[in-house]
């Protein structure tokens, strides 16, 4: 992990940059049943906006995951990327957990015997599954903070991005929500908040 942050406030910044990156090594060289490399990097600056109380917030997140080329395994569902909500690893406001992944729904189909009906023929139930995630992803976000009553602190914020499977798939499709949020600090607790976002481009 390498972190190198230079915001003047741990809860409400004004000004600075925070830079981080993950880099995750599982098998290949180190042994194991798994092989798989996955990294993340993130940018965040904060910057002043025309009236002095609100705060501009500019987010980049990049990630990516494969295996290693010398060795054909397959990369792991939990170790894919998959956006939305606000309770996953890369949170996209105002879609689902984990709903934006490469793709749409795949149907798979189940057939059974329903004692309920009369005429003695098998029921298909369609089910919809999402596929498993991608190996690339990006994420942009822009916030604006300001003070309401200290400590509580008010967050206007759009969100956009998309996951990938392959490479030759990325493309400028980013899935967009938006929406508004409140922030407090709580003594001993940190900083709580609520957000409560919309996606223009839900598809359930």
């Amino acid at each position: 992990n390498f972190l190198r942050n230079s915001t003047d406030n741990p809860f409400y910044p004004t000004k600075g940059t925070r830079l981080s990156a993950n880099e995750e090594f599982t098998g290949g060289p180190f042994g194991g049943s798994l092989n798989y490399h996955r990294h993340r990097y993130e940018g965040r600056a904060y910057l002043p906006s025309v009236q002095k109380r609100i705060t501009t917030m500019v987010r980049l997140r990049l990630g990516t995951v494969n295996g290693y080329p010398w060795i054909h395994g397959v990369v792991p569902d939990y170790a894919r990327f998959r956006l939305g909500g606000g309770n996953t690893p890369d949170p996209l406001r105002g879609y689902d957990d984990y709903q934006i992944v490469p793709g749409k729904f795949a149907r798979n189909d189940t057939t059974f015997f329903d004692v309920n009906r009369k005429d003695g023929k098998d029921t298909t139930r369609v089910n919809r599954v999402r596929y498993p995630g991608g190996r690339y992803l990006a994420l942009f976000t822009l916030e604006q903070q300001f003070p309401i009553a200290h400590p509580l602190h008010g967050v206007l914020f759009f969100d956009a991005g998309n996951t990938w499977d392959l490479r030759p798939d990325i493309k400028f499709d980013l899935k967009v929500g938006a929406g508004v949020g409140f922030r407090m600090e709580i003594p001993l607790l940190g900083n709580i908040g609520f957000d409560y976002g919309y996606g223009f481009h839900r598809d359930d």
